[in-house]
């Protein structure tokens, strides 16, 4: 994991290289690059962290196989260490 200043570099370069990827956090920029990204044929999802990231795919995943959703409510509790790695532990300082 690397600190939230490097995001958008990553992003370019799986764009350059075409390597599908996702980001656990975001920054504005990356949603700039769809189209880009589209047009190199990959798929790059930036913001699939916990909540609202993985937690939205997988309400999605789930609500597009039954027939009617009403709602969808998400409890969310961290469980582990503040910071597993040492680029989050500098994003968070």
């Amino acid at each position: 994991m690397l600190p939230f200043k490097y995001d958008i570099f990553v992003t370019k370069v799986a764009i350059k290289a075409g390597i599908n990827g996702l980001d656990v956090a975001q920054e504005e920029d990356q949603f700039a690059l769809d189209e880009e990204a589209k047009k190199a044929g990959i798929t790059y999802i930036a913001g699939l962290g916990a909540t609202l990231g993985i937690t939205s795919v997988l309400s999605r995943y789930g609500a597009d196989r039954l027939d009617t959703v009403y709602k969808i409510e998400i409890a969310f509790a961290p469980f582990g260490r503040v910071a597993p790695a040492l680029g989050l532990l500098y994003t968070t300082l």
